[in-house]
């Protein structure tokens, strides 16, 4: 894969016209319009000098201008919204692609792989799902050609959960059996991008969100909490966990029709805050350990059920078990991999730092 896509940025480099005589598509917006047919928006820096510069359709929304197209394909979006040009479009410098949660798990990996395949695009742009309209919004402080979707998911270190998807990532998951792809859901907001729930594609079915609680379960079950805060109770006061991260291992084999996992949670958190004027001592903390890891697992269970009930597996259970081969899982089809009956054993280990102690 690796090589493969050396290939397709060196691929990149053999076209003949002056940089400074393209613009750059720096994001894409991809929305069902008909069996066959998808609406396309295309977001470019307003680094041009005159409007004539754009392409015919466009809207100005500085520092970005957007253009938006009906086509089968990217390749003839591209074509459709370079008519009338004064500049040719370059894909080359791709941050961003949204895609419409009213898109199936099909035809979500049929666009995953032609932008894989396109030939000119760089590996590590983020997707998303959301409106299209979350490729024009700008942060507090977008200036072109800073674009506020690539920088809020290259700060991993910036968000309580990982739920950045590098499209390389993405079209891996699309091509591996026993994965339903997961991609963050961007949420309308003034300030700038925000992910706080996922979506998941099932096999043959539109899209399905799963809620904050399921969200955050998911996140747990698959080593993707950073940077969370966890809010308990305990003898009438509130305390707070901060700096809550984790890690997973687990084990999964295939019996009776049944992916049957076993997940073990380990949790830390750097910082402890008390109520008030109240000290917290080391001696609370068996006590917070405790609760925490209830809460955790609760959420992890919310998760396991969002999946029965979708009959999804966006924890990569059935992926687990075709990078295995194992007796009676290989040779199933990529669907039923996916969508076969989960049954999850999960402990959830938390560990509180007494030297992150404040009151």
């Amino acid at each position: 894969m690796g090589m493969t896509l050396a290939g397709v940025l060196l691929g990149g480099c053999t076209v003949s016209r002056a940089m400074n005589d393209r613009l750059p598509v720096i994001a894409v917006a991809v929305e069902p319009a008909g069996p066959t047919l998808y609406r396309w928006t295309l977001v470019f820096p307003n680094l041009a000098t005159t409007a004539s510069t754009l392409p015919q359709g466009s809207i100005a929304s500085a520092p970005f201008f957007a253009a938006r197209v009906t086509a089968p394909s990217l390749q003839r979006a591209l074509t459709r919204a370079e008519a009338g040009r004064a500049r040719a479009l370059d894909p080359g410098q791709l941050l961003a692609v949204v895609f419409s949660p009213r898109l199936t798990c099909a035809r979500l990996a049929t666009l995953v792989t032609a932008f894989n395949t396109v030939g000119f695009l760089h590996p590590s742009f983020w997707m998303a799902a959301g409106p299209p309209q979350a490729v024009e919004e700008r942060g507090p402080e977008a200036v072109a050609p800073e674009y506020p979707l690539d920088k809020y998911f290259s700060c991993v270190a910036c968000h309580p959960l990982d739920t950045s998807i590098p499209g390389w990532k993405l079209w891996t998951e699309t091509a591996s059996p026993g994965m339903s792809p997961v991609l963050p859901l961007l949420s309308p907001a003034g300030d700038g991008p925000r992910v706080r729930q996922v979506v998941v594609f099932p096999a043959r079915h539109p899209a399905v969100v799963m809620n904050p609680a399921e969200t955050r379960g998911w996140a747990y079950l698959t080593g993707r909490v950073r940077r969370e805060s966890l809010d308990l109770v305990w003898r009438g006061g509130r305390y707070t966990l901060v700096g809550v991260r984790s890690r997973v291992r687990r084990r999964v084999r295939w019996a009776a029709g049944v992916k049957q996992a076993h997940v073990a949670v380990r949790v830390v958190a750097d910082q402890v805050q008390g109520p008030p004027g109240v000290a917290v001592t080391a001696a609370v903390l068996p006590a917070l350990e405790r609760q925490a890891a209830a809460a955790i697992l609760r959420d992890c269970r919310r998760a396991l059920a969002f999946a029965a009930r979708t009959r999804t597996d966006p924890f990569g259970f059935g992926r687990d078990l075709d990078w295995q081969a194992g007796p009676g899982a290989a040779g199933l089809p990529a669907a039923r991999l996916a969508s076969a009956p989960i049954r999850a054993v999960v402990t959830v280990q938390v560990y509180l730092k007494s030297g992150g102690l404040t009151g």
